[in-house]
């Protein structure tokens, strides 16, 4: 997507084109657009906080951050949401394709919301598995040597006693959800 004009959100004007590493799909750097002559000829900085000693002259480098990318003539940020305000040839606005137009390419990988839900659900899983691990081993080597039985055996026994849950929450300090999450897999384990 080579040679398309880059307009800057705040003054519109043109001072860039994209070059052939803009890619619309992901959040833009400065190896994605170059400037144009007559400013480039003049020795204009590519970015407007370049004279100031932290970016090259030229910083047009995948280094240089979206937010870094300042329009030389107004000084604003050139992608405030981290992406480009880009124009076809034409003039027309630049509408990135779809993400249904990927679907033939084998380098892209296009989730629908199902499988990204599922995705989220094993991951969230996953932590609350460890994190209850974690707790347990805890509370087991915080006490260790002391012939304690372990916080399961304990919320069992003070079950067994017709005790609620904030009473066995207070008891061996953790809060009264985390005690319904602890009873719900001793039963399911059961």
């Amino acid at each position: 997507m080579k040679g398309l004009q880059v307009k800057c959100p705040n003054c519109k004007k043109i001072m860039h084109f994209t070059s052939e590493l803009f890619n619309p799909n992901v959040r833009c750097n400065g190896s994605m657009v170059h400037l144009i002559n007559p400013w480039r000829k003049w020795g204009w900085p590519s970015f407007g906080g370049a004279g100031d000693g932290r970016l090259p002259k030229h910083a047009e480098v995948k280094g240089t951050l979206a937010s870094d990318m300042i329009c030389p003539s107004c000084t604003m940020p050139l992608a405030p949401s981290g992406h480009l305000t880009v124009l076809n040839l034409d003039g027309s606005p630049f509408v990135p394709l779809p993400p249904e137009s990927y679907k033939g390419d084998p380098n892209v990988r296009v989730y629908d919301d199902g499988e990204l839900e599922r995705e989220w659900d094993l991951r969230v899983e996953a932590v609350r598995d460890e994190a209850a691990k974690f707790i347990t081993d805890t509370w087991n080597k915080t006490h260790e040597g002391q012939n304690l039985k372990t916080r399961d055996q304990l919320i069992l026994d003070m079950i067994a006693q017709d005790k609620t849950q904030a009473q066995i929450a207070d008891k061996i300090g953790v809060s009264r959800g985390r005690v319904s999450q602890i009873v719900k897999r001793l039963n399911n384990a059961t």
